[in-house]
């Protein structure tokens, strides 16, 4: 069966080559007025329309009506999955010496620790342990 809307599209098609969109789209809804069902029109119509709510709308109806195959989830790429781990390393990395920083904060003062080791080490010194028996 012959499509009776072949030379409309014809006609989108060439206007939307040409950058005429507005008269695309305007023979493509003559097409989607006389049969709302046509899919080839609702693809057509959904390149002939600016980004928006409109065209994907368009794009929908073309998918549901089998003219456009519904989009494909595309996998991670290798280098934003790079970029994202090392990103999460800088992170963690940053976390630990935040850590880090806190513990120094609330442990005396090197000069102190020193101190009490000297005062410890002579502590021992002066009373040796008991000889062994």
């Amino acid at each position: 069966m012959s499509d009776p809307h072949h030379h409309h599209l014809i006609t989108a098609r060439a206007a939307l080559a040409d950058g005429r969109r507005a008269h695309a789209r305007a023979v493509l809804r003559e097409v989607i007025q006389a049969d709302p069902r046509h899919g080839q029109a609702w693809a057509l119509l959904s390149q002939a329309l600016d980004a928006g709510p409109e065209q994907a709308a368009a794009e929908q109806r073309a998918i549901a009506l089998g003219a456009l195959p519904p989009p494909r989830i595309q996998p991670p790429q290798p280098r934003r999955r790079r970029m994202a781990l090392l990103i999460a390393a800088v992170l963690a990395g940053l976390g630990i010496c935040i850590l880090l920083a806190i513990w120094l904060a609330t442990r005396p003062p090197p000069a102190l620790v020193i101190h009490s080791w000297v005062t410890l080490r002579m502590a021992v010194i002066r009373h040796p342990a008991a000889p062994p028996q």
